[in-house]
């Protein structure tokens, strides 16, 4: 919910931040997905 809540700020965002800042937001958000699918599976595997 907070990742999605993220990338729809960014997709309203891009027009405003130059390339370096959204290629940093696509980072983190990259980042925040894949720490979320991590959390899902250990919570699967328990």
């Amino acid at each position: 919910m907070f990742c999605r809540s993220i990338l729809i700020f960014g997709h309203n965002e891009i027009s405003v931040i130059d390339k370096q800042k959204h290629q940093e937001m696509l980072f983190v958000l990259q980042q925040a997905n894949s720490d979320e699918k991590q959390a899902e599976r250990s919570w699967l595997m328990e």
